[in-house]
């Protein structure tokens, strides 16, 4: 018995060794791994990533290590290094005041107000209107002490629609000093009463007035005619080695009698 076992032990030892491979790790899908590169965004989308989080308390200074995680968390795992040129580029960025003795980065905005007394002045200090959204990037709450202004009709909001959608607001005393109107002509104007919609065009006539009308724009220049394209028909040629004969005057049918 003791052979026996001596024999096998000897075989195992002269037959290759299977080696086992640990199995292989599961990755769960959608979740970046730090040790994975991921490719580089687009700068502008990087930018968007950073301006948001520092417009998110425009009165808190960010550091390095906490924009690097909001870019991480914004572009699926991307980590941007210590030592790359957006750093710099983001400390000289108009919108941004940096803090080079603390490292910290904080958002820029467009007006220097910082309470609800400082936006108060700021629109009393510009009767031509200033665009609501730039306010609200000011400081936090500013949103909510713009609609209070709003109900206490110490300002006027205004949509502007000319080139895209946008709320301005003015100082409200400048309207009031448009808006104070003599009673007596609020009763003159009162009083003058429109004709109907029937007889308003014949007391425009009457007065030597004459209506006009909304003229339909028409393009003189004619559509462009449509060109039908030529059908390229194949012409198949047969019988081109019967030079002295015509086919149609020549040709008799087997069955008619010659």
């Amino acid at each position: 018995m003791m052979n026996q076992d001596i024999k096998q032990a000897q075989l195992r030892a002269l037959l290759p060794q299977r080696q086992v491979q640990p199995p292989p790790q599961r990755v769960q899908m959608g979740v970046p791994m730090r040790n994975m590169k991921v490719p580089r965004p687009a700068g502008g989308s990087i930018m968007k990533a950073v301006s948001d989080t520092l417009k998110r308390d425009a009165q808190r200074g960010f550091n390095r290590r906490e924009l690097t995680e909001a870019i991480r968390q914004a572009e699926r795992g991307f980590e941007m290094p210590e030592n790359d040129p957006f750093w710099d580029e983001l400390a000289a960025n108009k919108f941004v005041r940096y803090d080079d003795i603390n490292k910290l980065y904080y958002h820029k905005a467009e007006h220097n107000i910082r309470s609800k007394l400082d936006l108060e002045k700021e629109i009393d200090r510009n009767p031509d209107g200033l665009i609501e959204q730039a306010l609200r990037e000011s400081y936090r709450g500013a949103e909510a002490d713009l609609n209070s202004l709003v109900q206490n009709r110490q300002i006027i909001r205004v949509v502007n629609e000319e080139k895209k959608p946008q709320t301005v607001v003015f100082p409200r005393k400048n309207f009031d000093l448009i808006l104070h109107i003599d009673q007596e002509f609020k009763n003159l104007w009162s009083s003058i009463k429109l004709p109907d919609d029937i007889d308003f065009e014949k007391t425009m006539k009457t007065a030597g007035l004459s209506m006009t009308q909304q003229e339909k724009k028409i393009n003189k220049r004619p559509p462009p005619k449509s060109r039908k394209r030529a059908e390229n028909k194949k012409v198949r040629i047969l019988n081109s080695h019967v030079t002295d004969m015509d086919l149609t005057k020549d040709f008799v049918r087997p069955d008619q009698p010659q």
